[in-house]
């Protein structure tokens, strides 16, 4: 493993801690879709992208 190796394996480290802690924006997932109310895994906000689109229509600020 040469020094290329070692700061690419360091780039996706420090990317991977990014992402695990960026901030969601918009409602929290609450068990169900927020469009249609169909029931979800606790981390899905909606449904699918039609969904999606919908609630943010109706609620555009």
């Amino acid at each position: 493993m040469d020094n290329l190796d070692r700061a690419s394996i360091e780039e996706q480290r420090a990317l991977d801690r990014a992402l695990a802690v960026r901030k969601t924006t918009g409602p929290q997932a609450c068990g169900h879709c927020l469009n249609c109310f169909e029931p979800l895994p606790s981390d899905k906000r909606w449904c699918d992208a039609d969904c999606r689109e919908d609630w943010s229509k109706r609620n555009e600020r």
